[in-house]
């Protein structure tokens, strides 16, 4: 890859961990934290907070894998189905960032995927914002 190809690549990386990853966490992480909905106790959060610790950590969890996994599959399903995903780069106009990648479901993960670089929420979905 050329450095167009592969700033390409981490763009596309950072802008989907931001406003997809990180915006779906956030609001599962609002969801338990914030509540109230408009003006009234909100019955998800109140359900939350009358569960014991452990049992909140394993939701916490579960809600953190939801996200992942629904955004694995989001991914595999624009490599499965050839939707083009491009980028406009300075100098050579559009590059197509599906071809740029060996699997973009894996592209996210490990210690220099999206996630590890971009995400607010690396270390899962927490009660306390970030």
């Amino acid at each position: 890859m050329n450095q167009d190809e592969i700033e390409s690549l981490t763009t596309v990386g950072k802008i989907l961990i931001e406003e997809v990853f990180d915006r779906s966490c956030e609001y599962l992480q609002t969801k338990i934290t914030r509540g109230m909905t408009g003006n009234r106790p909100d019955p998800m959060q109140q359900s939350f907070e009358a569960l014991d610790e452990n049992a909140k950590r394993v939701a916490l969890r579960f809600m953190f894998d939801a996200v992942d996994q629904t955004f694995a599959q989001f991914l595999n399903f624009l490599e499965a189905h050839d939707v083009p995903l491009s980028v406009n780069v300075r100098q050579h106009g559009r590059i197509d960032i599906s071809g740029l990648s060996d699997g973009l479901a894996v592209e996210p993960y490990g210690d220099d995927g999206w996630i590890a670089r971009f995400s607010k929420f690396k270390g899962g979905i927490s009660q306390l914002p970030h």
